[in-house]
């Protein structure tokens, strides 16, 4: 596994388990967060991906580099994990070969 995947595991692993009081503070509906990185960042979704418990985890960016990690829980609450600045996209990993 990637080094990126395997550090953006360990913080989605860390940050799955916040208590409920600092939850509160962060969670809300889905299209109300969209919409609020959407007009305060220029932030679109960009990556998604179905995590073990069944949470969706989703990047959402911008062209300025602005970026931040969501996670939905299967009852549909949406709640910020990480934010950050100076996002890059790196290339594809590519397949390796078997020599055949």
């Amino acid at each position: 596994m990637p080094f990126f995947y395997s550090a953006l595991l360990s913080v989605v692993l860390t940050l799955t388990s916040v208590t409920p009081g600092f939850a509160q503070v962060l969670c809300g509906e889905r299209k109300a967060i969209i919409k609020e990185l959407f007009e305060k960042h220029q932030e679109h979704p960009t990556h998604a991906g179905l995590v073990n418990n069944g949470n969706v985890l989703e990047l959402v960016t911008s062209q300025e580099g602005t970026w931040t990690v969501l996670i939905t829980t299967p009852d549909g609450t949406t709640c910020i994990l990480a934010t950050g600045e100076h996002w890059t996209q790196l290339k594809k990993a590519q397949k390796t070969g078997t020599g055949i």
